[in-house]
Formats: C-alpha cells, structure tokens, sequence
C-alpha cells in the first residue's frame, strides 16, 4: 500500500471551540475531522476496499466515507498529524491477515521490545505555527514528515493555439529529472494545463539552452515551442531581435519582430519518403502526413491513434497530420501530436512537413506556403536544392497568455 498517495486521497475539516480549563483557565480545542472516501480510492484495490468496509464498518457511513476526528489543545497541523497516524494504523489493521496463535504471558523482554518499537514509531517532532498549504506529508520508516513546498514563477504561452508553460531555469529553481511534476503541471484537469513545458537556461556559447518536455514527460523538438522560446527569450531580455539557441535537435536561428512574429530556421530536410496515400518527413520530430478531402469529418484522435500506435510507429511513436490541399500555396492541416497523445490546435514542425510534402508533390521550387491549423496561420518558406529542401523558416505569432505561480 503506498501510504503517501493514500495520504493525498483524504480530505479534512477543521473547527474552533473554547472551554473551561483546569483553574477555569480557558481552553481553546481545535478539532480536525479526517475524511476518506473508501469506494472512490484510486490507490486501493477492490478487495482492499471491502476489508476495509468490512473491518472498520462502525466507522464508514452509508455513503462509504471514513470518518476520524481528532480533538486536541494542539495545533491544527498536530492534530492532522494525529488523524493521519490514527488512520493509517487502522487501515493497515484491517488490511492485515489475522496469524491464530496460542495466547502466551509476555515476557519482561517482550515488553522492553515492544515500548523501543512504539518509541521508533514516534512521528518527527514539528514546530507548531505552519501555513499548512505550503508544505505536503511524506512518509518515511514510519515516520510524517513534512517538506517545505517551493514557489515557482510561470508563463503561459501560445503559438497558434499550441500551448506551452515557460519556466526562466537559468537559476535552476525548477528539477527537470522530476518527469512526474512535468506532468502535473501540464494535465488540464490538475495542473496548469499546456501541450508541453520549456525550461530557458544558460548555454556557454549560444543565447540560450532551450529544454523542451511533452505532456506526458518525453522530449523532442518542437518547432512551434521554439518560437515561443524566443519570444520568452526576448521578454527575459536575453536577446533582442536575433537569436542562437539550442534546442533537442541541435542548433537553431530565429528572428523575432516588433509585433512578437517569429521565423525560425529549421534543419534541412534531404530524405522524404513518400508511400501510395503518405508522406513521412522528419523535421526535427517524425511526421506522418495523410492527404484528405474530408478533413473535418475524421475522428483525429481514433485515426491519429491508430497509426502512431501502429506495428511501425509504436515503440518510437510519430505525429500524424492530416492535410487539404486548398491551391499550390495553401493548405489545412489537423495534426495528431506524439507525447500529448491527442489533437493540438497546431504543431510547428507538422506544419513545416506538411508544407514540403505538398511542394514534392507538386514540384515546387523556392516557395512560401500558408498552413491553416485549428488555431491560426503559420507560413513556410523554402528553398530547393534537387531533391533537398534547404533554407526552412517556419514563420508565425508567439504571444504570452499569463504569468502565475505553483508551489512545487
């Protein structure tokens, strides 16, 4: 049973009340009520649940919620601490397997042992006056402790739709090994929300170092976040209209103008592969590019799914995109992302593929696209060198949302 995900299932209810002392000194009583919702656990199994209701039933309402008070003088976090120690203790007592054994006196011994245990078990001693909001339980050799929580400074930022949490990690505040809190951050439901997470830090030759992480924690590059990168770059007063970065994939160059309109000059593409119905280009991530006429009807997550899963995608993964051709210069594209695992409203390096799938289809030369995506314009332009593409800007709006805060 993993106590500390346990801990974080139960809810609290707190009052104040005031009574005679000894001496008619008067007393302040802070009564804190611990709530936990047996039958909803993510953490427990069902025939852990069912111990549960079954063994502490005298304690559960009909409704299935665990109920424990804890009424002290002390402090309102001592007497979190005592309901979290006094329900653990019973959960584990009803999750444990009753041993028959004969009944013996205990020895002098025994008692000995068994006082030095309760002595280990004893939580860590913590100081009384605590913003309970700031810090999170931990458990430890059977042991609460609590950790002090860290405030982080956030930026919310957006490149047609595609959205990023920018964090300034040139002072390292934020641990890029912690994938799980990459993930927090990102999940819309319980975090700040966003299709992937940028951390901006110092490089010894270049402007700057930018690290990228998808939704679910991977990495790769990601050419509508590079934009925004450079945009946040600029905000932070690293550059000012030009600059050298390195990104997942290597090296990159960008300009940014006075209206926060970035270019990004992405890696030349020599290789296309183009099947009966696909192309597949790799523009710094992996694309697979299907052509379509009735672009609004397709389920984008289900078909997305169904080829980054594939037999020859699943274990790297790849973007799916679906694009219309509207003329020579101008198409629509809705894109499946790897790492997000869903529809984006846009992603820089699909649009960058599918704008040379259509210019090898269609023989172009040096060109500049216009790509719809979901959230807005982007345009590309290229050069031709034979079969290769060279000179690749991906061009479009970088613009911040919001800034915030989160306690990590």
């Amino acid at each position: 049973m993993d106590k500390t995900a346990l801990i974080k299932e139960l809810a609290f209810t707190t009052s104040r009340s005031s009574g005679a002392g000894g001496q008619n000194v008067n007393k302040v009583s802070t009564k804190v009520e611990l709530l936990f919702d047996v039958e909803n656990s993510k953490i427990l199994s069902d025939e852990q649940k069912q111990l549960i209701l079954d063994k502490l039933k005298n304690r559960i309402n009909n409704l299935g919620i665990f109920r424990l008070q804890a009424d002290t003088t002390r402090s309102q976090l001592k007497n979190k601490e005592i309901a979290i120690e006094r329900f653990l203790t019973l959960i584990e007592k009803a999750l444990t397997p009753k041993v028959a054994r004969k009944k013996t006196k205990p020895s002098k011994a025994s008692k000995e042992q068994r006082l030095n245990k309760k002595k280990n078990f004893q939580k860590k001693s913590l100081p009384d006056d605590i913003n309970w909001t700031n810090f999170e339980l931990y458990i430890k050799n059977h042991q609460i402790f609590i950790n002090k929580l860290k405030t982080i400074t956030f930026y919310k930022y957006q490149g047609t739709g595609n959205d990023f949490v920018m964090i300034d990690n040139r002072n390292h505040p934020f641990d890029k090994e912690n994938i799980a809190l990459v993930q927090q951050l990102c999940n819309r439901k319980f975090g700040i929300g966003a299709d992937g997470l940028i951390l901006i830090e110092n490089h010894d030759e270049l402007n700057f170092n930018m690290i990228y992480f998808n939704a679910d924690g991977s990495q790769s590059f990601c050419g509508n976040g590079s934009r925004c990168a450079v945009a946040f770059a600029k905000f932070l007063g690293i550059i000012e209209s030009q600059a050298f970065f390195l990104s997942t994939d290597g090296e990159h160059e960008a300009w940014i103008n006075k209206d926060n309109e970035v270019s990004l000059k992405m890696h030349d593409v020599e290789t296309i592969e183009k099947g009966a119905d696909y192309y597949f280009i790799n523009t710094g991530s992996p694309h697979y590019i299907v052509e379509t006429n009735e672009i609004d009807k397709i389920n984008i997550p289900q078909k997305g799914a169904e080829i980054r899963y594939s037999e020859r995608f699943k274990a790297e993964g790849t973007n799916v995109n679906f694009i219309c051709q509207e003329s020579n210069n101008t198409l629509r594209i809705r894109t499946y992302e790897r790492g997000v695992e869903d529809e984006t409203l846009s992603c820089g390096t699909g649009v960058t593929a599918a704008a040379l799938s259509v210019a090898h289809k269609n023989n172009l030369g040096a060109s500049k696209i216009n790509v719809e995506t979901e959230g807005g314009q982007l345009k590309v332009a290229f050069k031709r060198d034979n079969n290769k593409f060279i000179d690749i800007w991906l061009i479009g709006p970088a613009e911040m949302v919001f800034k915030g805060e989160v306690d990590v």
